[in-house]
């Protein structure tokens, strides 16, 4: 969801950085995504693996962790020396 709106958004993953918003979804099928863009252009995109409308963890919106509140079974273990010899 977008920000609490009940819109879906869509998003293409980049090599080099964050996810990029393309826009607003306005209908899915199984092959394709029909957005709209930020200047309200209709347009659509095929579905690939670089397409999601889910926010993952390279997006802006995606939902931090609330280290505050972890639990002790779902932190890291602390790293382990190695002795040499």
């Amino acid at each position: 969801m977008d920000g609490g709106s009940g819109m879906k958004t869509v998003r293409e993953s980049t090599v080099a950085g964050p996810c990029v918003t393309l826009g607003v979804v306005l209908r899915e099928t199984a092959s394709r995504i029909s957005y709209r863009d930020r200047y309200g252009t209709s347009k659509f995109i095929s579905k690939r693996w670089a397409v999601h409308t889910e926010p993952c963890p390279s997006c802006p919106d995606y939902p931090k962790a609330d280290y505050e509140h972890e639990t002790p079974s779902s932190q890291s273990p602390p790293p382990v020396a190695i002795e040499q010899g």
